[in-house]
């Protein structure tokens, strides 16, 4: 089985890493097949190359008619010609009687395109003998692919998932549009779930002072996605995905900032410096990593924190000194981030046990207590995280 997800991730040459005489002619079937789904000609001149600064480092460059030769690098192609480009690829190395799975086929693509696209498909499906799945919102395709080939995901009360096979097009274009008019007003993509709750916790104290009526109170949903290098992608690639209408950015923990980038620029890391660029304007930075923040307010302020857990879940005998006692102030970068990890790790469980709460339940109410408690310490920070999120959303 082969996954393929529409990327835009760009491999854009360096002066020294460029040789011409490197460049050879792409593919003749990518070409046409380029050619033809974009109704153009431009492709005609595609080239590849591979840069001298590591294998597996082959970029699509397009020769100009130009003397000396000149070349179009990666940067010059639209999202959409980008994506069909490396799908078309994947498609011809792929092997005979392979399962292939396409994540939002019609990514960044018009219409006639996407028609374009799914017909090829179709075409490479007979001729290879392939399984082919793509995921889809977009109403053209689900009008045009063959009824009994629809797969509607159905999401139950209970959350359980069930498939509706072979669904008639309206019954699945309903759904979708039922779907969009719930979407969010906000939507925040962070590194995990403790980024998760305690944003969301701050959420509610933002709103409390920032709109006095609760009509007027923009929706949100935070969304984990796993590391930061993955939150940065995800909201490049998302972005062309929901209506323009839903304001999608990103909240990275601080560490990023004071530490990986630095070390980004240090070794000249070109390719994920220019992502962060290109998402710049949408990413924003907690005043704290999630873990080492809520740690280091405890250890200053244990007996009032220790104070609201027994409040919250009605039991005086709970003990949290000689968990928090364990994290040494003095630690920082790596070591400190892992060593505040491990503390939340064991007080979660012990609450857990202790308590016979859920640990989902137990992670919410922390980081509740944590944002009641430190709202006038961060209030500035988040005030203007959640106010700059909301005004440079707007259209």
């Amino acid at each position: 089985m082969t996954y393929i997800g529409a990327t835009a991730d760009r491999i854009t040459p360096r002066p020294e890493d460029f040789d011409a005489h490197q460049a050879r002619k792409a593919p003749i079937e990518i070409i046409k097949a380029a050619n033809s789904i974009f109704e153009t000609d431009k492709f005609s001149t595609l080239r590849t190359i591979n840069l001298t600064r590591g294998t597996g480092n082959s970029a699509f460059v397009l020769a100009l008619n130009t003397a000396p030769q000149t070349y179009h690098s990666e940067k010059h192609f639209s999202l959409g010609e980008l994506c069909v480009l490396k799908l078309l690829r994947l498609i011809k190395d792929v092997n005979n009687n392979s399962m292939i799975i396409v994540d939002e086929l019609e990514m960044a693509l018009h219409p006639r395109a996407q028609l374009k696209l799914l017909h090829y498909l179709e075409e490479q499906a007979q001729i290879k003998s392939l399984t082919v799945i793509f995921s889809t919102h977009f109403v053209t395709l689900l009008k045009t692919i063959n009824r009994t080939r629809i797969i509607y995901l159905d999401k139950t009360k209970t959350g359980e998932v069930t498939p509706v096979i072979g669904c008639f097009p309206t019954f699945a274009i309903g759904n979708i549009a039922h779907d969009e008019e719930s979407l969010p007003d906000l939507m925040i993509y962070v590194e995990d779930n403790y980024a998760k709750r305690l944003l969301f916790s701050f959420y509610k104290f933002f709103a409390q002072e920032k709109f006095e009526e609760a009509s007027k109170m923009p929706s949100i949903k935070i969304i984990p996605i796993g590391g930061f290098k993955e939150v940065i992608s995800f909201l490049d690639r998302n972005r062309s995905v929901l209506p323009k209408n839903v304001i999608q950015k990103t909240a990275l923990d601080k560490d990023v900032k004071e530490e990986s980038l630095q070390s980004f620029r240090k070794e000249n890391q070109y390719a994920i410096l220019d992502k962060f660029k290109k998402c710049e304007k949408d990413i924003s930075y907690l005043p704290f990593t999630p873990e080492v923040g809520i740690v280091e307010f405890i250890q200053e302020n244990t007996i009032l924190f220790e104070a609201r857990i027994r409040e919250s879940f009605d039991d005086n005998q709970i003990r949290i000194n000689g968990y928090i006692s364990e994290f040494n102030s003095d630690l920082s970068g790596k070591p400190q981030r892992n060593s505040a990890k491990k503390i939340m790790k064991e007080l979660t469980l012990y609450l857990t046990e202790k308590t016979e709460t859920p640990e989902e339940v137990v992670l919410d109410r922390l980081s509740l207590i944590f944002a009641t408690l430190s709202w006038d310490k961060y209030r500035s920070d988040f005030m203007k995280l959640f106010g700059s999120m909301l005004t440079k959303g707007k259209k």
